[in-house]
């Protein structure tokens, strides 16, 4: 499915970028992280502390794997961790157009600085965190990239204009694209656990989910 995908570092700006998109080209939003933490009726931090990232890691998975046999176009926002796990690259690319927002430290640092809800970069050391960790992810969120778009160095309006102008490689301009008929895909059969996020929702079954949990289990205990 061609849904345009945005990933990028916490604090990139992807949530405030992604729902100007779909605003601008009449789409739906989709934020992955909220999906599960609406489903989980709780923040990601809480959901880390209580079942662990391995967990947290295989929703994430079920997700954009359900996500890809959606007919329907939209705009998804992936979380920052998400692009990091192996299992997940083989589903990323079949999402669609990803679309990479590429913060700078000094602009991630500023954005960031107060934040409190990000397990990842909680303590004194924040800024070593921050550092540490864009060096880490950004040569993956660079692989996944079809289109790459710096943060904090323009104004908002004009990081839109130039963003939608090279997404016109993708989407031709006389293609609306909440117009775009992709082909009719099998419908998916899953039970048991519904997420939900405006107005869309897809079911998800157990045995998914446990699959999803071996892999992120697996990958990150690799990292380790």
């Amino acid at each position: 499915m061609n849904h345009i995908v945005i990933i990028g570092f916490m604090g990139s700006g992807k949530t405030k970028v992604g729902k100007r998109l779909a605003k601008d080209f009449n789409l739906p939003f989709i934020d992955v992280d909220r999906v599960v933490s609406k489903k989980m009726n709780l923040t990601m931090k809480e959901i880390f502390e209580r079942f662990g990232e391995p967990f947290y890691r295989a929703l994430e998975t079920t997700v954009i794997k359900a996500l890809i046999d959606d007919p329907e176009l939209k705009v998804i926002s992936l979380g920052a961790g998400l692009p990091m796990q192996e299992q997940n690259a083989k589903y990323i690319k079949k999402l669609g157009t990803v679309v990479y927002l590429k913060g700078s430290y000094a602009t991630l640092k500023q954005r960031l600085e107060n934040s409190r809800n990000n397990a990842w970069i909680e303590g004194e050391d924040k800024e070593d965190k921050i550092n540490k960790l864009l060096k880490q992810r950004d040569p993956v969120y660079a692989k996944f990239a079809d289109v790459e778009m710096v943060t904090g160095d323009k104004p908002f309006e004009d990081l839109i204009a130039q963003l939608e102008e090279k997404l016109k490689t993708y989407y031709p301009e006389d293609v609306e694209l909440d117009d775009i008929i992709m082909s009719v895909y099998s419908l998916l059969n899953f039970t048991s656990i519904m997420f939900e996020y405006s107005s869309y929702q897809f079911d998800l079954d157990m045995s998914q989910i446990k699959t999803c949990l071996y892999e992120s289990k697996e990958n990150i205990e690799n990292m380790l």
